[in-house]
């Protein structure tokens, strides 16, 4: 990887990452990871606009890193990694930071990932598409360039939690949980009420330790 390209990749992040307001006190620096960089090379070479299903399952992204998010700019042409990351900022302007969602018309996870506190390693590549960018309107000599980070943006854990239930108690095992916050996206928190409703799956991993009197266990 030529060390110009890595140098600039890296400093971009962390440049934008240095502009959120109001600033993040968990953000951390930015470095390069050869094995980010490897997975973003051999998936721009695809030359697709969509995102690569391999990070979805663990091991297959990175040797070490459970998790790998993901950010791809595609143009038509040649690019600027400035221009790159820059354009991924801009979907700031569809973030709510009061209710931590993108606006209903617009996305902006690019957005939420690149200044995403606790990532501290990416990967980048690019690749020129004499045939176009699949996945996209671009039909021929395209550019795509593919970033990889890790951690990526996602409900962070903060440990096991322990709800008593109480013999013949009228409310839900998530009722119980409703008290409890977690931290997704930019530091900021949900209630697990809010969570139970537009992240379920958040809850999955429920689950009850003996009858009744009995307790609730889940991990965030």
């Amino acid at each position: 990887m030529d060390a110009q390209f890595v140098k600039k990749c890296t400093e971009e992040h962390n440049e934008y990452r240095s502009k959120v307001k109001p600033g993040a006190s968990n953000m951390y620096f930015m470095s390069w990871d050869a094995g980010l960089a490897k997975t973003a090379r051999a998936w721009s070479k695809t030359c697709s606009s969509k995102h690569n299903p391999h990070l979805k399952r663990k091991g297959e992204a990175h040797p070490i890193f459970e998790t790998v998010g993901e950010n791809i700019y595609v143009i038509s042409g040649n690019f600027t990694i400035k221009d790159a990351v820059k354009a991924w900022y801009d979907e700031e302007k569809y973030y709510n930071f009061d209710d931590n969602k993108c606006n209903k018309k617009n996305m902006c996870e690019r957005y939420t990932q690149l200044v995403w506190g606790e990532t501290y390693k990416l990967g980048c590549a690019a690749n020129y598409c004499p045939k176009g960018i699949k996945g996209s309107k671009i039909e021929k000599d395209g550019s795509v360039f593919v970033c990889n980070y890790s951690p990526r943006q996602q409900a962070q854990v903060l440990g096991i939690v322990t709800v008593e239930i109480v013999k013949d108690s009228h409310r839900t095992v998530k009722e119980h949980l409703v008290q409890l916050v977690v931290r997704i996206f930019v530091g900021k928190t949900y209630a697990v009420n809010r969570i139970v409703k537009e992240f379920p799956n958040t809850l999955n991993g429920i689950q009850t330790l003996g009858q009744p009197p009995f307790y609730c266990q889940t991990a965030f």
